[in-house]
């Protein structure tokens, strides 16, 4: 394994990861198959965008991709009939988590911060091994879309135009807790009622 030294270089493997899991999602949007929790609003976006726009939305510093290994017993199974998409998922799960097990392993806060996972999920990266990212990969659906609970990040992140405004959602998804600060917020008490 290559030993990455620098914030940079984990961005890098971040983009890397999020253009695979993009790529798999457009094909699955093109083709009207599951497209893993991507908000229905975004999947009309997603076909239609050009291989530019995909670059640009997977070089958002915050994993597009949600990923789940401790969960993976309960998770649902690939029951995938066509061949050739569960060989996909297959890959693309496998490839997300050597990549995230090589982060979590060498540096704990990047993981957390990049990849958006919980305690549990880093400790259970940090302690897998080969074969069991070989079956968990095969066996389980363990990578759903980042941002299920806002569809309107899914919506801008396909429509930002400008760079000033891609850089504002790069922000956003940073933020600690994102999906719980996107839901609407509850009214403040009236003080003066």
């Amino acid at each position: 394994m290559q030993k990455y030294n620098s914030q940079g270089d984990y961005l890098e493997q971040v983009y890397e990861m999020n253009g695979l899991f993009l790529s798999f999602l457009c094909h699955q949007a093109k083709a009207r198959r599951n497209c893993l929790g991507l908000p229905q609003e975004s999947v009309e976006l997603l076909a239609a965008a050009s291989q530019s726009v995909l670059d640009q939305a997977a070089a958002l510093p915050h994993a597009l991709f949600a990923l789940n290994p401790g969960e993976h017993r309960a998770a649902e199974s690939l029951s995938v009939s066509n061949s050739a998409e569960r060989h996909g998922l297959q890959s693309l799960q496998q490839a997300i988590l050597l990549s995230a097990c090589q982060i979590s392993r060498q540096c704990p806060h990047i993981a957390r911060t990049f990849l958006g996972i919980s305690t549990t999920t880093l400790l259970t990266l940090r302690s897998m091994v080969l074969s069991d990212i070989c079956e968990m990969a095969q066996a389980k659906l363990i990578v759903s879309c980042s941002f299920e609970a806002s569809p309107w990040f899914w919506r801008e992140l396909m429509s930002a135009s400008s760079d000033a405004y891609r850089q504002r959602l790069q922000l956003v998804s940073l933020q600690p807790r994102f999906d719980e600060m996107s839901q609407p917020m509850p009214a403040a008490p009236d003080r003066y009622a």
